[in-house]
């Protein structure tokens, strides 16, 4: 299913595919659940807390920019999630606030990637990271606000950064990874990410 405009998810609603994902991030290898983001800039957002998504594949046409899922709220669940061919981040969680506030914008705490699969990304498969600028000695960056969440497993293959990146923050776990032809690290923790 092809979109050309940003979809924005509110609390409580679960974006559910047929589950069937794929390892094949080429046009003929996508699967029967996958969106196509047909412009620039965030393809889905799932601003709510307690959103879920599962057994879909979220890729992007050639050519545009932007990541295809981002999440700002909290408690949100992807027991099986597919990024691909991204213009910029797969999946982002977190966001960059207003410089100089030293205040999140969002709230993106507690979430969970059972399965994730990110080939072909422009940047990073996953990205976790929230930053507002202006904030204390400890916290450069400002308190970070996409902490406590885990991914159970991934597939992170030819990305043009990292296959799963830490930035501004805390407590999270990553557990079996296999990150193939990635330009970046397979998983990398970068300064202030405390996890």
């Amino acid at each position: 299913c092809r979109y050309t405009e940003q979809l924005v998810i509110p609390a409580k609603v679960s974006f559910i595919g047929a589950g069937a994902l794929t390892s094949d991030e080429s046009p003929s290898g996508r699967s029967l659940s996958c969106l196509i983001k047909d412009f620039d800039g965030v393809g889905v957002l799932f601003s709510g807390d307690d959103c879920f998504t599962d057994g879909v594949q979220y890729d992007n046409a050639s050519g545009h920019t932007g990541d295809n899922v981002q999440v700002t709220g909290s408690r949100f669940r992807a027991p099986s999630i597919a990024v691909t061919n991204a213009g910029q981040d797969g999946i982002r969680i977190g966001a960059t606030g207003a410089t100089g506030t030293g205040t999140s914008t969002v709230n993106a705490n507690l979430w969970k990637i059972g399965a994730l699969i990110a080939l072909g990304n422009g940047r990073h498969g996953a990205y976790i990271n929230d930053t507002n600028t202006g904030g204390s000695v400890t916290w450069p960056n400002g308190a970070p606000d996409c902490n406590a969440g885990s991914i159970q497993t991934a597939e992170c293959d030819r990305n043009g950064g990292d296959g799963i990146a830490f930035g501004n923050t805390i407590d999270n776990y990553v557990g079996l990874v296999v990150a193939q032809s990635n330009t970046g690290y397979g998983v990398s923790f970068r300064s202030y990410a405390r996890n």
